[in-house]
């Protein structure tokens, strides 16, 4: 391992020019209250954990980074006036930084997990906000048909008669008629099962051809491909056997995930109401279909649930989705369910290097978090963990001091017209009064410098701000930013209208005591 990636300063006699690139672009320099601007600050935390320990050994964990060695040899360099050692490393190859002269940073990942994390970084894209606005040359809204538009959007598992429609202003019937007589890859595959069971019946099937009886919703793009054109399945020519991948349903849509969940369990439906059908009984609900073949009468169907999503949902993404089961659904088990996923609930926490009992109890009080949202008490349900946070864990917030020297440096910094601003606005903090102030400018012209200069000058006068934006791509450039429909609970079905938020909740109680909102 140590052959490989290093975390130490060269020898500046023995190899001069790997010393000059390492202690130009390899080295952590100034963050904090020192940089604000630093791009290691997220939402005023240090995000990096710089300087590291120093180490005579390199260490490795099956599920965090590794500890590189980082000897106290007495090797330094000097970096904007501040004297650097081992412990400012950014781990690095040889060879690499010998061959691009840059930065590179390099590191050991050999756990499985990893694969998850691949998978995202190379199919994600960049961030990206998308609008379509799309005219004909009568002016009249208009719509080409984007047969991958509708791949990426079609859901494959949809209830009866719930399938998506495209429609043109004006002709909203015909579309939806034209929709009702098109079949879907579930309809057809429910046509499939009709149009052979004739066939099956009779012993009539090709030697090469499969029993579509025999197979599940998701199996079926192994033996057959969907004709696009005529909307059917047909078997396959060729050898290759594709897996098939069923969209996800959320466990909130009982109804869309009930029928998901019989179609991983029941093979050759000739329609819904054949799915929906268990020992001669038609079920109205698929919900209760799945409970009769004993598919949901305990939280088997929860802990299936979380299992796949494990495998492919950001930690972040698996924490929201086990707060709504905790939520909305009946979970008769929860603790069992905690004690079954609570590592993968962690997982981000733990590779930062914090330790699975301490990423443990982070990731429970970020679903606790979560939950107070949606009104609801996780300590109710889960016991908390003993185990106290460290106090590693709250050294990346800003101390009092920090804040002030960190507001000081920003505010040297501001124009005459964005000093006038902040002078305006800081000398309203205390009178007593209601104020409004806008901020007018164009891109780049120092709104958000100026929003975090005060936004750290007022946590250091011990004032309680919040910085709110419309979009989440502006609410990304502000100091813990949030969009203002999550810090206000706008009601997001009613353009933002209404307010859902409940005078209980401790969100509730942060707002009585905010003294500005940016």
């Amino acid at each position: 391992m140590n052959s490989i990636v290093q975390a130490t300063i060269p020898d500046q006699g023995a190899e001069p020019r790997l010393f000059s690139i390492v202690t130009t672009c390899m080295m952590h320099r100034s963050c904090g209250a020192d940089n604000s601007r630093s791009p290691c600050m997220v939402d005023g935390k240090y995000s990096k954990r710089f300087p590291k320990e120093f180490r005579d050994e390199t260490s490795a964990d099956f599920d965090s980074y590794p500890m590189y060695r980082r000897p106290n040899d007495g090797r330094t360099c000097v970096s904007a006036g501040k004297i650097l050692d081992n412990r400012s490393v950014v781990p690095y190859n040889t060879y690499l930084a010998l061959r691009y002269n840059g930065h590179l940073n390099v590191e050991i990942c050999g756990m499985i997990q990893a694969v998850k994390y691949m998978y995202k970084y190379v199919y994600k894209g960049p961030d990206r906000a998308t609008l379509h606005m799309i005219w004909n040359e009568n002016g009249f809204d208009s719509r080409v048909v984007d047969e991958i538009d509708e791949f990426v959007n079609a859901r494959y598992v949809h209830l009866s008669g719930y399938q998506n429609v495209t429609f043109q202003g004006g002709r909203e019937e015909d579309s939806v008629r034209q929709a009702a007589d098109k079949e879907t890859m579930l309809t057809a595959f429910s046509k499939l099962n009709e149009e052979h069971e004739p066939l099956y019946g009779e012993g009539d099937v090709p030697e090469l051809e499969k029993d579509v009886r025999t197979l599940l919703y998701v199996q079926v793009p192994e033996f057959f491909s969907f004709d696009q054109q005529a909307r059917k399945w047909k078997m396959r020519q060729r050898k290759s056997r594709p897996i098939g991948r069923m969209y996800t349903a959320d466990p909130l849509d009982v109804e869309r995930y009930s029928l998901r969940t019989l179609l991983l369990d029941r093979r050759g439906p000739k329609s819904f109401s054949d799915l929906g059908t268990v020992d001669g009984v038609v079920h109205v609900f698929f919900k209760e279909a799945a409970k009769a073949l004993g598919l949901m009468n305990d939280d088997s169907h929860y802990e299936s649930c979380l299992s796949e999503a494990s495998e492919f949902h950001m930690p972040g993404q698996f924490r929201s989705l086990f707060s709504s089961l905790l939520c909305f659904c009946s979970v008769s088990e929860p603790e069992q369910l905690w004690e079954k996923f609570k590592r993968a609930l962690a997982e981000d926490y733990i590779h930062r290097g914090l330790g699975e009992e301490e990423g443990v109890v982070r990731a429970y009080y970020d679903i606790m978090d979560k939950m107070i949202v949606c009104g609801a008490n996780l300590m109710s349900i889960i016991s908390p963990s003993s185990h106290e946070m460290s106090d590693q864990l709250n050294e990346e917030e800003f101390t009092e001091d920090e804040h002030i020297s960190c507001g000081s440096h920003l505010m040297v910094q501001l124009n005459v017209h964005q000093k006038a601003a902040a002078d305006s606005i800081s000398s309203t903090i205390d009178d007593g009064n209601h104020q409004h102030f806008f901020i007018d400018g164009p891109g780049g012209s120092g709104k958000t410098l100026l929003y975090t200069a005060l936004y750290h000058t007022l946590l250091g006068m011990r004032k309680n701000v919040i910085c709110v934006a419309w979009t989440e791509i502006a609410a990304n450039l502000l100091p813990n930013g949030r969009t203002a429909s999550s810090a206000f609970k706008l009601n997001i079905h009613d353009n933002n209208r209404t307010c859902t938020m409940k005078r209980q909740l401790a969100e509730a109680n942060i707002l009585r005591n905010v003294s500005v909102i940016f």
